[in-house]
């Protein structure tokens, strides 16, 4: 790559001739370099997957304290999780119907 003012060699990829100054809107390359398109479809996907399978950092232990002591919140999780891990979202609704018909008992 020769620099088109003064003739001088330049690295692959500069952006100004050390010679005589010149500077160049883009860097100048002997091969151009091979730009990756990429849809932005495809980019959601890969983020909304990577999304799905980090753990919550919350243990599960904890959703089920809260579904036993606050009956309301299991179904809450329930509804949440059921697609995401439906262990945990059949767990959480089991411990709501479990203590509000013990909590209906002995009221």
């Amino acid at each position: 790559m020769k620099c088109p003012e003064c003739g001088e060699k330049l690295e692959n990829g500069a952006r100004y001739c050390n010679k005589c100054a010149a500077i160049f809107p883009k860097p100048l390359y002997e091969e151009e370099p091979e730009v990756k398109v990429v849809e932005a479809k495809e980019v959601i996907v890969e983020k909304t997957e990577e999304k799905r399978t980090k753990k919550s950092s919350m243990p599960k232990i904890w959703y089920y304290f809260l579904s036993a002591f606050i009956p309301f919140a299991g179904l809450i999780f329930y509804f949440i999780y059921k697609k995401e891990d439906p262990k945990l979202a059949n767990t959480c609704l089991t411990i709501f119907i479990v203590v509000f018909i013990l909590v209906r008992l002995f009221k």
